[in-house]
């Protein structure tokens, strides 16, 4: 009897693992989040330049995917961005500026890199994606074109504070 109990119990606990297993729900989000780096003074045309390139990031993978993808962007500190793309928070890192962080470049991911202006190293941007999701990549390499050649953020990106001020509805004066 002590054997058929010792099995009888073996076989309930398998069955309740077996039937754990197929407990496991998995949801996904129809939204990316994205870190931004930037070690610009914080400035309305500086929050209208990430909230830009989100949208047009968000166009680009549109695309791709044949569906809405919404970008959500939000200006972090170089530790946050690293401890939460590894984390599974970001879905990725923008960083506006001349070079990656060093912290960022021990990521284990991939960086791709764009110059809206020929010739200007200070005004890059990186976009760093980590290395645990392979389509993921794939979708923001491919969208990363699309989003840097948008005309709404390369006016932003290139004219700084004047086009903003005038996309606002103020009156910019020119030196000429």
């Amino acid at each position: 009897m002590n054997a058929w109990m010792r099995a009888s119990l073996g076989l309930l606990f398998a069955s309740t693992l077996v039937a754990g297993e197929t407990q496991v729900r998995v949801s996904a989000s129809r939204g990316l989040r994205l870190a931004v780096i930037d070690a610009s003074k914080a400035t309305p045309a500086r929050d209208a330049i990430h909230l830009a390139f989100a949208a047009s990031l968000s166009e680009a993978v549109s695309e791709r995917c044949g569906g809405q993808v919404g970008v959500q962007a939000k200006c972090v500190g170089v530790d946050n961005a690293v401890f939460n793309l590894g984390s599974g928070v970001f879905d990725a890192v923008v960083v506006l500026g001349p070079a990656v962080p060093a912290a960022l470049r021990k990521v284990d991911g991939i960086t791709l890199s764009a110059s809206p202006e020929a010739g200007k190293r200070d005004r890059m941007i990186f976009l760093i994606v980590g290395n645990g999701d392979t389509s993921l990549q794939g979708l923001l390499a491919g969208a990363f074109a699309g989003a840097m050649n948008n005309e709404r953020f390369l006016d932003l990106f290139i004219g700084g504070e004047t086009k903003v001020a005038s996309a606002n509805g103020a009156k910019v004066a020119s030196a000429d």
